[in-house]
Parts: structure tokens; C-alpha cells; sequence
């Protein structure tokens, strides 16, 4: 499934979890092309042709962390609307442009859809930092065996963190 959707949000509670609820309906829908760059990635046989760097320690989770954050470029969706874009979409785009670009959102499909097509467990964190507790960050879990949930927030708020006033886990 090879699509973006736009639409109005009701900044609530409510409309967060009408978000969420698409992005893990996205997640584990994911097409052909999702899977095969799970496939591809490391410490899979094929994994030097992907390798940002590092070395392969023979989980998952941290070389998906790498890679996301080696090829991602920050970008807010316009103001007044959530823009939601499919895994598969995302990967056309690195293959067009050679550089991933998105919010919280769109890092958190992308990377619980590559762990999901891996066979990995996966779920999303949304964070909020105000007393109205409507959450403001979204990121992705992954269940790394032998090691527990690992998370791929590449783009958590620089600086210190305010206190987190709410924390919802949705599995996926």
C-alpha cells in the first residue's frame, strides 16, 4: 500500500488515537517493498549492500536505529495538517530522493513496519508534556529478544526533556 493521506486532526486525545490507530493499521499492512529492505537489513546476509556504519552485533533493533537515523531528515508536516505516510511510500521516496524525510509520526510507521515485516514485535509510545495530556511525540518500540524493547526515536526533542505528564503504549 503505497499511500499518503492528509487530513484535519482534532488536537485531542481522541484524534491522537484516530492517528495511531492508522499508523499501525499502515504498520502491519505494509507492502513488498517493506518487506524486502526488512529482509535486507542488517544482520541479515544481505546486509552489507544496506550498512550505514557501525558493526553488525547481530540484533536488529540497534542496526534499524542506525540506519533510520543515517538517512533521515526531520521535516514537520504543514501547519494544520497530519500528514501520514505509508512504509512503502517512504521507501519509493529513499529510492527517488536517497534520504528519508518525515516527523515522529512517519519514523514510528516506518521502523515499527520494518521490525513487523522482521517478525519482530513492535509497538508505539506516545508522549505528552503538558498539563491536557494530548500527546506530542510518537516514537516506536521494538522487541529485541534476549534483550527486551528497544526504542528507534531518532528524533527525540533536543535539550533536556520537560517531564512527561502521560505515556500510552499502543501494540501493534
Amino acid at each position: 500500500m503505497t499511500t499518503v493521506s492528509t487530513g484535519w486532526i482534532p488536537p485531542t486525545r481522541g484524534g491522537v488515537a484516530a492517528t495511531v490507530r492508522t499508523l499501525a493499521r499502515l504498520a502491519r499492512n505494509a507492502g513488498p517493498l517493506t518487506r524486502w529492505y526488512a529482509a535486507a537489513l542488517p544482520p541479515a546476509p544481505r546486509a552489507a549492500a544496506l550498512q550505514v556504519g557501525g558493526q553488525l552485533d547481530g540484533h536488529f533493533a540497534p542496526e534499524l536505529r542506525r540506519w533510520l537515523a543515517a538517512l533521515w531528515v526531520e521535516a514537520p508536516d504543514p501547519a494544520g495538517v497530519e500528514l501520514v505516510m505509508s512504509p512503502d511510500y517512504q521507501l519509493h521516496r529513499l529510492h527517488r530522493e536517497g534520504y528519508l524525510e518525515g516527523d515522529c509520526d512517519d519514523v514510528a510507521v516506518l521502523g515499527a513496519a520494518l521490525a513487523l515485516a522482521r517478525g519482530r514485535a513492535a509497538r508505539f509510545i506516545t508522549l505528552s508534556f503538558t498539563r491536557n495530556r494530548v500527546p506530542e511525540h510518537i516514537y516506536a518500540d521494538v522487541f529485541e529478544p534476549g534483550v527486551g524493547w528497544l526504542d528507534l526515536d531518532i528524533l527525540k526533542p533536543s535539550g533536556p526533556l520537560p517531564a512527561v505528564t502521560d505515556r500510552t503504549v499502543t501494540f501493534i
